[in-house]
């Protein structure tokens, strides 16, 4: 894989690596983020921190079909100030929650 720096030269970095078959149109990239990286500082600094991400994209050009498997997780419960908590892990651990994301398209018709 290479380091990729996403945003601009005040981006986070990430991981990407992936491949590309010509001969049969699909293509697979990965992308993965270790997390703790804001664009602000000061009191939104920890409502806007990104967290652990790992990503898949995988595509198939000759068919229309794609897929995305994205993981996702917060070091901490994410709240908003003292009284209100909007995201906390399931199993009430001390790590934070984790989302799972699963998208698809389905091949193209004629």
């Amino acid at each position: 894989g290479c380091n990729v720096l996403v945003g601009g030269k005040n981006g986070f970095a990430a991981t990407l690596s992936g491949r590309l078959n010509t001969d049969d149109g699909t293509s697979t990239f990965h992308i993965e983020h270790s997390g703790e990286w804001s664009p602000v500082s000061g009191a939104l600094k920890s409502l806007l921190t990104t967290p652990k991400f790992t990503a898949t994209l995988s595509i198939n050009i000759g068919k229309g079909a794609m897929t995305l498997d994205a993981n996702v997780v917060y070091p901490t419960s994410l709240n908003i100030g003292d009284a209100i908590t909007f995201l906390s892990p399931q199993d009430g651990g001390t790590s934070g929650p984790t989302l799972e994301i699963q998208l698809s398209q389905a091949n193209r018709t004629s």
